[in-house]
């Protein structure tokens, strides 16, 4: 079966999906994780397919935008919305076509 894992936030949302990833190859599954660019080498590091998403959500939350909202100096809802609108969404509609 081939099977691929989509997954978005920090180490912690990926490493899961990494183990669970292993067990299935050793089940001779196939299997690829689908996820921002940071956590390519982690993942292949792991023996483990990587195919990157369109938004590194890690790289965007590292930003200084980024770092500003989830510390809540910029703790607006249409800043938020203007930011996931920006940085975010785009990702989205390119995975949909």
């Amino acid at each position: 079966m081939k099977v691929a894992i989509l997954t978005l936030g920090s180490r912690g949302d990926v490493q899961p999906y990494i183990a669970l990833a292993r067990e299935m190859i050793k089940n001779g599954h196939e299997v690829v994780i689908c996820t921002g660019a940071t956590f390519q080498r982690f993942i292949e590091e792991n023996k483990v397919s990587f195919h990157p998403a369109a938004t590194d959500l890690m790289a965007i939350m590292e930003s200084e935008e980024g770092r500003d909202i989830l510390n809540g100096k910029r703790f607006s809802p249409f800043k938020i919305m203007k930011f996931s609108k920006e940085k975010i969404a785009p990702s989205y509609r390119k995975s949909r076509k």
